[in-house]
């Protein structure tokens, strides 16, 4: 099962996105709540695997709510579900440890999708969002083969599909290994570029 919890402020999206929860025999709703007041309580007391996370709340918005968790839950996968399209937004959920990035007119069931996907270690991107990142580095620097020649070239393999867009199972039917490996070749990378997520690996690869 996989445990999530919700914040989003609009009543009616808030809703639906408990009921798609629910639908999902491999789902199970933790919580959700209107603004991340309380984002580190709920955490400490029932621990998630996934959270999706608005960005424009009342009281403590879901930027300031990642933030809030990330030193704390690193193993928490943030998926941001929101209707900011501004490259600072995208980019400061990145920085502050975002596992995934999609806006609000994605299908339910690129949602389920999505969840699936950063739970297994991968970094759903809506398009337009993943567009966004290859802008923000567009050039290369120094830094690029600095990061990249600590990783192994299986390791290089792995992000560069990650990347891509590929989930852990994606990577792993493609390459030929089981998913297990896969996830044990996404843990020596995060650790090898000193981040917890995805999202952090390929951005830091791209500096």
């Amino acid at each position: 099962m996989i445990k999530i919890s919700i914040y989003e402020d609009n009543a009616k999206l808030r809703k639906v996105l408990m009921e798609l929860i629910a639908s999902q025999e491999d789902f199970r709703l933790l919580g959700a709540y209107e603004n991340c007041i309380s984002i580190v309580e709920n955490c400490y007391q029932s621990l998630p695997d996934v959270i999706l996370m608005d960005i424009d709340m009342p009281v403590v918005n879901g930027i300031k709510g990642l933030q809030n968790i990330r030193p704390i839950f690193p193993s928490v996968n943030v998926l941001m579900l929101t209707v900011f399209e501004e490259n600072e937004k995208i980019l400061e959920a990145i920085q502050s440890g975002a596992a995934g990035y999609l806006l609000k007119n994605s299908g339910l069931h690129e949602i389920i999708q999505a969840i699936h996907t950063v739970h297994e270690g991968g970094a759903p991107l809506s398009p337009y969002v993943a567009r966004r990142i290859l802008e923000f580095h567009a050039k290369p620097t120094s830094n690029k083969n600095e990061w990249l020649d600590k990783l192994s070239e299986r390791e290089q393999e792995v992000l560069k599909l990650l990347a891509d867009g590929y989930s852990s199972k994606m990577i792993a039917e493609k390459l030929f290994l089981t998913n297990n490996t896969i996830l044990t070749h996404l843990k020596r990378i995060y650790h090898k570029l000193e981040v917890h997520s995805a999202i952090e690996a390929i951005n830091k690869i791209k500096k």
